[in-house]
Order: C-alpha cells, then sequence, then structure tokens
C-alpha cells in the first residue's frame, strides 16, 4: 500500500493525530467530502478528506492526484505511528505539507464599527438561502427566550462571566438538523469573531466549549473545537486577511456562506452578531435567531 503524497494537511487536524493510535471509520460520505472518525481513548477525532481545489479547513487532509474520492461508507482502517490505513489509502502525516488553519488576522476594537458596516453594505447585495443573515427588512419579532437568552449572552461577552457565557452557550449547543446544528454554527461563527478582535479569545471559548461537550454530535464538536482554538477555513482566513484595506469582500463573503444548505450563513450571522455584541452599543443588537436557528441545520460541505 504506497503513500499518497504530498499529503496537505490542516495544522490543527495534523497536531491532534500526531502521537495518537486507534481505529479509523467513515463517519459520512459526500459528493466532495468523506468524513473520518479516528477512535481512541477521548472523544473521536474527526479527518475530512477532500481532493486538491476544495475548500481546506483545520480538519482537513487534502489527497492530491485523485478525480473522485477514495473510500466506500464501510471501510474501516487504524491510525498508528502517524500514518492513517485505510482500505486502498495510506497517509503518512509525517511527510505531509502543513496547510495553516490558526486565525492570524487581528482587529483593533476601534476599527470594527466602520469595518462591519462595510461588510453589511456587501453582504445586504447577496443573495442568501435562508433568513439567517441580517437583511434591510423588518426581523420577525423575537420570543422572549430569544431576547432572555441575547441579554444573557451580551452580558457575559461584555463582563467577561465565564458561567453566564457557557449557560448561554448551552442553550444554542445542537440547536437545529442535520450533522452540524444551526446553533452550533451559530457559535463557531461567535468564536470566530471572538478570535478576530477580543483580546483574551480562550477566556471566553473554553466556556463555550466546556458547555456544548456531549450536547451535540462527534462532527459538529469538531467544529467547535477547531474554533474554539482559533482554527478556521481558507475561506474565512481569506474573508479576515485584508483588514488594512476596504476592498470589497462580496466574494469572500459568497465562499463563506456557501457549505451546506445553511452551515455558512449560520456561521456567518454568528460571527456578525458576535462583532456587535463585542463592540455596538446594545441598542444596536439584533436578538439572536432562536427560531431561524432551531429550524436550520446542515453539514459544512
Amino acid at each position: 500500500m504506497p503513500d499518497i503524497k504530498p499529503v496537505i494537511a490542516g495544522s490543527f487536524i495534523r497536531s491532534r493525530l500526531l502521537g495518537m493510535e486507534g481505529n479509523v471509520t467513515v463517519l459520512a460520505r459526500f459528493t466532495d467530502y468523506i468524513y473520518l472518525a479516528v477512535a481512541h481513548t477521548g472523544d473521536p477525532v474527526i479527518v475530512v478528506i477532500t481532493l486538491n481545489g476544495g475548500r481546506v479547513g483545520p480538519l482537513s487532509i487534502v489527497l492530491p492526484g485523485h478525480r473522485t474520492l477514495p473510500l466506500n461508507r464501510s471501510a474501516q482502517g487504524c491510525l498508528q505511528d502517524g500514518v492513517i490505513e485505510i482500505d486502498t489509502l495510506r497517509i503518512n502525516l509525517h511527510q505531509a505539507r502543513i496547510h495553516e488553519s490558526e486565525l492570524k488576522a487581528r482587529m483593533a476594537p476601534a476599527r470594527v464599527p466602520s469595518w462591519l458596516d462595510g461588510v453589511l453594505r456587501d453582504l445586504a447585495i447577496l443573495p442568501r438561502r435562508t433568513a439567517i443573515l441580517p437583511s434591510a427588512s423588518a426581523p420577525a419579532s423575537p420570543s422572549p427566550e430569544a431576547r432572555a437568552l441575547t441579554r444573557l449572552f451580551h452580558a457575559g461577552l461584555v463582563s467577561g462571566n465565564t458561567r453566564d457565557i457557557a449557560t448561554a452557550a448551552g442553550r444554542l449547543a445542537g440547536l437545529g438538523r442535520g450533522l452540524t446544528p444551526g446553533g452550533d454554527d451559530f457559535l463557531c461563527g461567535l468564536m470566530v469573531a471572538v478570535w478576530f478582535s477580543a483580546p483574551d479569545p480562550m477566556q471566553t471559548c473554553m466556556p463555550i466549549l466546556t458547555a456544548v461537550h456531549g450536547q451535540t454530535t462527534s462532527l459538529s464538536f469538531a467544529f467547535l473545537d477547531a474554533a474554539a482554538h482559533g482554527h478556521v477555513s481558507d475561506t474565512w482566513r481569506d474573508f479576515l486577511a485584508p483588514v488594512s484595506r476596504d476592498a470589497s469582500r462580496t466574494e469572500a463573503l459568497k465562499n463563506v456562506m456557501a457549505p451546506g444548505f445553511s452551515s455558512g450563513e449560520d456561521t456567518l450571522a454568528g460571527f456578525i452578531w458576535g462583532m456587535q455584541a463585542m463592540h455596538m452599543p446594545p441598542a444596536a443588537l439584533s436578538p439572536i435567531p432562536l427560531d431561524t436557528l432551531s429550524a436550520m441545520g446542515g453539514t459544512p460541505d
């Protein structure tokens, strides 16, 4: 079984897998992605197998030289000594070229209002598949539960109260349908906002990660874990990288919004809400769209 090389591995997933041993199974298979689960003593570690040209994220291992994705739904294998062997694949992580998934861009709080206004202007002209993102039209009247959750989460973010943050995150964990429920996607986006503009991201993100543990799917938790540690997809890095200029962000926004039926838009909605909650006056803060999130969810394909 020859090695596939040069493999490209996200820096986050490579660091998780090296030094680990366990059985490998196919969690889910889609047209462009295969999700592998590596079982070990703790929670399963999720790997996203894709081809050159696909979106690359913190859980990604990219296989060059394949026109179609290998592996059927029943394939099984193992991870040992930094090598994944499953069916006809042998992926040597030690020889992988590393794709950096850590979010490096940061924004000073003073710049947030004008930058966010620009994002919302660019977003206003783009089509969307759901009602989750901010719109010029009047939103539906939020429920008392949504208002209460918004107040709690906002208070926690502003004060740094980890109990309030965890309680609010626990209410959103696993909310919605699919392998990555809408509430989880929203939390992922919020944690990206924290890493983009908060002084001590881990202080906010670790209570969120603790609160969602065991409350959602293993695939969704893997994406939440990556976001909590400041790792994002290449589309998010592209969107957030040019912070020093006011160029149009429409293409980058389209790419961020694209994954799944609603995952991309749910994540972007969480990012925008998080930026507003941390940096805008409370009166300008929209309620968390609890009802919409309950109906949404999908896969980050």
